[in-house]
């Protein structure tokens, strides 16, 4: 994690910082897992950004390593890609262009019904036509 050089040269604990999980108010010493009989589809859910610009990431992301430190690890890494490919840009483009087909099909579909309302009005007209002469 530091570094072979690093850790070969022994080095002094400079500072250190823990928290106090079990006492502290937002946490109480939660922890994550899944219940029995869940959908491992959840966790995709919970990694899924809330765009614009809300990315998650921690053990609680990850079904296959919740609960544990590879998990935290694993799932930062996977936030940070969110966020350097710019997923929600992605995210919105993808949904624009899903409108815009949706908007397509919809305009398709009552150029279609009104072609056919004007070939039997055609007709119609052609038959009328034919009895005035």
């Amino acid at each position: 994690m530091f570094g072979e050089d690093v850790v070969s040269q022994g080095g002094k604990i400079v500072r250190l910082q823990r928290s106090a999980w079990v006492s502290d108010s937002w946490s109480m010493g939660a922890g994550t897992y899944p219940r029995v009989g869940s959908n491992p589809a959840m966790w995709d859910i919970f990694s899924e950004p809330m765009c614009p610009g809300v990315y998650f990431a921690g053990e609680h992301t990850s079904f296959v390593n919740h609960g544990t430190v590879h998990g935290a690890y694993l799932s930062g890494l996977r936030a940070a890609s969110q966020v350097m490919e710019d997923l929600c840009e992605q995210k919105r483009l993808e949904e624009v262009e899903r409108e815009r087909q949706r908007k397509q099909a919809k305009e398709a579909k009552q150029n279609e019904g009104s072609s056919t309302d004007k070939k039997a009005g055609n007709s119609m007209g052609k038959e009328d036509s034919k009895d005035e002469l």
